[in-house]
């Protein structure tokens, strides 16, 4: 490493990265590299004179790229006295051991460089920010990025966060070292003791009796917040402490996702509060045009020993189809150089899979799936795969009997495989929270698995006569179901594994679905007896009678407004109509659209159905009838997602992939205006306040926005604040308010008059709000997110 480039930030030399090495929550560890010697280990580390870097999950490329910066000329040796070294009360920290620099994965091996040449912005504003040459002169700072935009991440344990950086910094500042041997000979029992008083006796006070004469510049890093249990025990503490400047001198570099609880603690809005000692960067929106710029980069650089004709022309496209995703650029990457002499085949693979109608995150999924088929490991067909709720990890299930979890990211097993069972494995599913796995075997048993440790968390699961076809966990984790050959469901306790009801039977042929609705009250199931059946899943009884003849199964669903009808479509974009309280098909099936059907709503009267599709279309049909009531409503240029009659049924509203919407005329399927432009990425929901003159719209690109529906016109600027993508928006019933759930976690409330929030974000949850609506009168919201068993009832 040239380290003249190092002390000039416009010459940066920055590595492959997927920011992860930089912004990249790696495992954590700490302590001196090679164990006891603080010099062992590191072949870099002499060239760091006296720069002091300390990190929880450290990561390689940030001390690679501006460790050299922070540089007083002191000799990390000298730094360093024996007796400080060999202390005893030092040396015998609790404290974790992976985070320094060039530190293995926990198999022995380091993680890549970046590219070089990608990312350098970014790296300069952070070198800038360290060094004290920038606008920003805060004490935090947090770099975020949603999942795929180049960070990974491994869960670290919240108890060793403070004891770590205590003990980094005693091994690299012989005066604090000094500091908090006397502290610790006075505290024996500190480690035991709250992380807010562990940060006030381990870190503040120390750090104060040396602060004044430190002559050097110290960022402890503190990689994948996200991924760290109860670590708003941690942050309550310490980030006041930041702002507050009880550590004068001391700054902080944070990475994790942008989840809404972690920005609550770290307090960043925009813009920056008076005051305030954290600011921050979030990677999701740095323009397009540079993240394609360093995608092309790194896939060049992997391609630089290809020899193929139109080289530059493929790796453009492979770059366009990346968008703002390095998980993506990687996963082509990966496929295409798998085998060195199907390389153009590969390409020509890759470029040519379909793109239209499909969102990004589906594309992938389909890449995934073709790299899925080459993980190798098991010596038998593989039966059955599910990723992780965080898409880290995936799991599969073998002929061969075993299960086997791979790191996605590298397509490497993450240990060793999961045996138990003594048949074929079926079916695999993760928790909601990720944390536990279940599999379903031909041995006739389930299996409940820690994913963290691969053991089993309780006996196997017995009670099925035949192959177990299907497994799903409850919203909240607590219940399992299963469907197996022998024509029955059962229900589990996950704690204990044993069964909360009587095997639920009425099917005559295999269980091959099983689903529980998102509040977790009711269960759904799907047979080869081409029937659907909705059960009670406290009592296990089945709540309707058989609703036959849907082939495919079942996508999308919608209740009437009165509750008596139940509309479903199949994978095969067929539409049928069932009375519920009969479990009868009410209509002939409803066929037209050419793709998969993304939405259906009934009119506010019950009497019309729409339905919207992958194929760019929607249709209007009479429910009395089953015909189609105008001809097709055509207009947008990508899949339609979302869409919702007005409160007098007149009008229908769309949101689509294309990043607008569009209002119809009921009556004769005529677009009412242009088309309404503003959101940068998909409309997720749209709904119509109560007196039908505005339109309200999420979207993936985190913002509302508010529409007239007379003229198709903004009324309001777009309403920031959530850190995530848009699930759902609802009107109160009075109009002047607006409620928006997210991916972030959060409930937002805003004035509709003025496009403003009113509240505070509500927080809390642990999973993302995926419903929202309001109580008649309005002054109550019931929100739902999936890891809950029932909805949460707000008084506002």
């Amino acid at each position: 490493m040239d380290i003249s480039k190092l002390l000039n930030p416009r010459e940066l030399e920055v590595g492959p990265m997927d920011i992860s090495r930089l912004l990249n929550p790696s495992e954590l560890e700490v302590g001196p590299p090679g164990g006891g010697n603080p010099m062992a280990g590191n072949r870099e580390i002499s060239n760091f004179h006296g720069n002091t870097f300390t990190a929880v999950g450290h990561d390689q490329n940030i001390q690679n790229h501006y460790g050299p910066q922070i540089v007083q000329n002191i000799n990390y040796a000298q730094q360093i006295s024996q007796d400080i070294r060999q202390n005893d009360l030092i040396r015998n920290m609790p404290r974790a051991k992976n985070a320094l620099y060039d530190a293995n994965d926990g198999k022995g091996q380091t993680r890549n460089a970046c590219t070089e040449g990608t990312r350098t912005e970014i790296l300069s504003a952070i070198v800038n920010w360290a060094m004290g040459n920038s606008r920003i002169q805060t004490l935090g700072y947090w770099i975020c990025g949603m999942a795929g935009t180049g960070k990974s991440t491994i869960a670290i344990d919240h108890s060793l966060i403070i004891p770590t950086i205590a003990y980094q910094l005693a091994y690299h500042l012989q005066a604090f070292g000094e500091a908090l041997v006397e502290i610790l000979r006075k505290e024996p029992d500190l480690f035991s003791k709250p992380p807010s008083i562990q940060l006030d006796l381990l870190l503040i006070n120390p750090w104060i009796k040396i602060a004044r004469t430190n002559m050097q510049t110290v960022v402890v890093v503190i990689d994948a917040l996200d991924e760290c249990e109860n670590i708003s025990s941690v942050l309550s503490a310490l980030i006041p402490a930041i702002h507050n400047q009880m550590m004068p001198g001391l700054k902080f570099l944070f990475t994790s996702r942008p989840e809404g609880y972690i920005q609550n603690h770290l307090r960043i809005d925009r813009p920056l509060s008076y005051g305030s000692q954290v600011d921050g960067i979030f990677l999701h929106n740095v323009e397009e045009s540079v993240v394609k710029a360093d995608i092309m980069k790194f896939i060049s650089q992997e391609f630089k020993e290809l020899m193929i004709a139109e080289k530059d022309t493929y790796i453009k496209e492979l770059a366009e189809r990346s968008g703002k995703l390095f998980i993506y650029a990687a996963t082509m990457v990966r496929f295409i150089l798998a085998f060195p002499g199907l390389v153009r085949s590969r390409l020509i693979e890759v470029l040519s899979q379909t793109t239209s109608g499909k969102h990004q995150t589906q594309i992938l999924d389909d890449l995934y799936r073709k790299y899925i088929q080459e993980l190798q490991g098991h010596t038998s067909s593989v039966e059955s795969v599910a990723f992780s709720p965080d898409d880290t990890k995936l799991a599969s299930g073998s002929w061969d009997h075993t299960i086997r979890l791979w790191d996605v990211a590298t397509g490497t097993q993450i240990m060793e495989p999961l045996q138990g069972h003594t048949n074929a494995v079926g079916s695999v599913a993760f928790s909601c929270d990720g944390t536990k796995l279940a599999s379903g075997s031909w041995d006739c048993t389930l299996r409940l698995w820690d994913v963290a440790t691969g053991t089993q968390i309780t006996n196997p699961l017995q009670g099925h006569t035949h192959d177990v076809c299907q497994v799903a966990f409850s919203p909240d984790g607590i219940k399992l179901a299963s469907g197996s050959w022998d024509k029955t469901l059962r229900l589990w306790d996950v704690a204990t594994g044993t069964q909360i009801t009587e095997p639920l039977q009425g099917h005559t042929h295999p269980v091959s679905l099983v689903a529980f609705s998102p509040d977790g009250t009711k269960l759904t199931s799907g047979s080869g007896d081409d029937t659907l059946r909705l059960w009670d899943v406290t009592t296990g009884v089945q709540i309707t009678e058989l609703l036959h003849g849907h082939e495919n199964w079942m996508g999308t669903m919608a209740f009437s407004p009165d509750h008596t009808k139940l509309a479903l479509v199949g994978r095969d974009s067929v539409i049928k109509l069932w009375d519920v309280a009969t479990g009868t098909q009410m209509t002939a099936a409803l066929h037209s659209h050419t793709a998969g059907v993304t939405s259906l709503a009934f009119s506010p009267d019950g009497t019309k159905l729409a339905s919207s599709s992958f194929d760019k279309t929607l249709r209007l049909w009479d429910v009395a009838t089953d015909t189609q009531i105008t001809e097709l409503l055509q207009g947008h240029t990508n899949s339609v997602t979302s869409v919702a009659f007005s409160p007098d049924g007149t009008k229908l509203a769309s949101g689509s992939l294309d990043h607008t919407l569009r209002l119809w005329d009921v009556a004769t399927g005529a677009q009412i205006t242009e088309p309404l432009q503003g959101h940068t990425n998909l409309v997720s929901s749209v709904a119509f306040s109560p007196d039908g003159t505005k339109l309200a719209s999420g979207s993936h690109d985190y913002t509302l926005r508010l529409w007239d529906v007379a003229t198709g016109t903004q009324i309001t600027d777009p309403l920031h604040g959530h850190t995530n993508r848009l699930t759902s928006v609802v009107f109160s019933p009075d109009g002047a308010m607006l409620a928006s759930g997210s991916e972030d976690m959060t409930l937002r409330i805003w004035d509709v008059a003025t496009g403003t929030q009113m509240t505070e974000s509500l927080q809390g949850h642990e999973d993302e709000v995926t419903s929202v609506v309001f109580s008649p009168n309005g002054t109550k919201l019931a929100l739902m997110a999936p890891s809950w068993l029932q909805a949460l009832l707000i008084r506002l």
